[in-house]
């Protein structure tokens, strides 16, 4: 028996124990019984921790495995509304290049043919022109 426990005994019990009295035979069976116990429980604590530990890990990946999920349709749907976003402003912008090229086309064509027509008209003066004067060096070379 621990010399300290026997004081303690002595001080509070006014008994006074030695190593060869019975009592001392149940504190050591006590005490083996107490290690034993504490052994035990701290092989329970661990088996306990590691088992909420997997548990915990097994979590952590779920966890993380449905925030890469989320993750994935959030920049999915990001990506797809972008695509539409992107599709309706280049066929809107197509149509107004369309539009401007239909109508500036329609003012060159316009204009074109406008000078045409004054290219006629200069052509026909001219031809005019040319046929006058040429009447006119018949005309000198007949009566002369």
């Amino acid at each position: 028996m621990d010399e300290a426990l026997a004081k303690k005994i002595a001080e509070r019990h006014g008994l006074v124990i030695r190593a060869d009295d019975p009592i001392s035979v149940l504190v050591t069976i006590n005490d083996d019984h107490t290690e034993r116990f504490v052994a035990q429980l701290a092989t329970l604590q661990r088996n306990l921790f590691e088992k909420h530990k997997s548990e915990m890990e097994l979590f952590s990946k779920r966890w993380s495995d449905e925030a890469k999920l989320n993750t994935e349709k959030v920049v999915n749907a990001f990506l797809a509304s972008s695509k539409t976003v992107a599709t309706n402003v280049i066929e809107d912008n197509a149509t107004k290049i369309a539009a401007r090229l239909q109508t500036e086309g329609k003012a060159l064509t316009a204009e074109l043919r406008q000078v045409a027509k004054t290219g006629l008209v200069v052509a026909a003066f001219s031809l005019t022109a040319s046929l006058i004067t040429f009447a006119s060096v018949l005309l000198t070379l007949f009566y002369r």
